[in-house]
């Protein structure tokens, strides 16, 4: 259980039965944090999970990876790379896949593959690290999917 602070907005940070849970509660007052990481254990212990905020779009990974490439990696000088370990991470995930639907184990499948393929743990990094930015991104910059 912890808020901590990002910028000007605090966070929280709580784990119940073993799952955790992060979110910002849209707010530069500490002592309001508090209360809404209390309020969030609460729920969380009572099996009532928050709801996705209203209005937030669902991406699938393509939709996800489309938007990164024309706002984040547009102007990158390893756009290509970058576009490389898009389309491999793209032939095990399918681009119709919900952000949602990411888990830890499709991950780890993921890497499982690409170690078979023959892929060094340098390559494998890559392209973990392009995945990872772009969920970064869509959760905590785009508000796509929740923690």
């Amino acid at each position: 259980m912890a808020v901590y602070k990002r910028g000007s907005i605090w966070w929280i940070d709580v784990v119940v039965q073993g799952k955790r849970h992060r979110l910002s509660a849209e707010t530069m007052d500490r002592h309001e944090a508090l209360i809404k990481e209390a309020e969030l254990k609460k729920k969380l212990m009572n099996g009532i999970i928050p709801p996705p905020k209203a209005g937030v779009r669902e991406y699938t990974v393509g939709e996800a990876f489309d938007r990164m490439m024309r706002e984040h990696w547009h102007n990158a000088k390893s756009r290509e790379s970058i576009q490389s370990c898009i389309n491999i991470t793209e032939q095990f995930i399918s681009p119709h896949t919900p952000l949602k639907d990411i888990t830890e184990r499709k991950i780890a499948e993921l890497q499982r593959k690409l170690r078979e393929m023959g892929n060094t743990d340098t390559s494998i990094n890559r392209k973990m690290s392009t995945l990872s930015t772009m969920l970064d991104t869509a959760c905590y910059k785009w508000k796509a999917i929740s923690v």
